[in-house]
């Protein structure tokens, strides 16, 4: 964080005064925001190139097969990251499925209601939406690293090869999440800013 804020200063040749300050963290605040947005972009485009490679050396009935069926393992992981930040968040959960069917926009789903005030409702609306992005980045960065750091055997980087296409393949954001993510987006952004705010006047003792 440290590092993401003395390049913001620099790139955008802010001072040491309290209105850079305020200008420092919203920018800050408004990167957090869209970084998980533009990782769910990146995973979306390499699931594309995925399926159109696989079209290529197979038919397109292989390629959803990989995507919906295959890969069954991220769906789940999917799901449950938006199930584990409804219950964070006291949200109520209504129903879990793991498979719609391929023809469904989504393959599986949460249900839910919110609960509690309208900062409450935001929060739920917005770590929703953007945990399977969030819970699949981390888990991503774990399995390559064991991909990369450990000796194993074959059929461990087996199950890690399927564990990564599994993750990438279903971490990005639906449609749904992306418009219950910006609806409820205010609510961690103005978290989000405050801490900035905390963070570089008592820590980087800016001001």
């Amino acid at each position: 964080m440290r590092t993401t804020l003395f390049t913001i200063i620099n790139f955008f040749n802010l001072g040491s005064d309290f209105q850079s300050m305020l200008i420092a963290s919203g920018i800050l605040t408004l990167i957090f925001v869209l970084f998980l947005v533009v990782v769910g972009f990146v995973a979306n485009i390499l699931v594309k190139i995925q399926i159109a490679l696989t079209v290529k050396f197979f038919n397109e009935k292989v390629a959803l097969f990989v995507v919906d069926r295959f890969t069954i393992l991220g769906v789940v992981v999917h799901e449950l990251s938006h199930a584990l930040a409804l219950l964070v968040t006291f949200a109520k959960i209504e129903e879990i499925s793991f498979w719609d069917g391929s023809k469904s926009e989504t393959l599986g789903h949460v249900s839910y209601r919110n609960r509690g005030n309208r900062f409450i409702r935001g929060m739920q609306d917005a770590l929703c939406a953007c945990a399977p992005t969030a819970v699949g980045l981390w888990l991503l960065y774990i399995q390559i690293r064991i991909f990369v750091i450990y000796k194993l055997d074959w059929w461990c980087y087996t199950l890690l090869g399927y564990g990564i296409l599994s993750t990438i393949d279903h971490m990005s954001m639906s449609s749904i999440d992306l418009k219950n993510y910006f609806r409820g987006v205010w609510a961690p952004a103005v978290v989000i800013y405050v801490a900035s705010l905390l963070y570089v006047y008592y820590v980087l003792k800016w001001v």
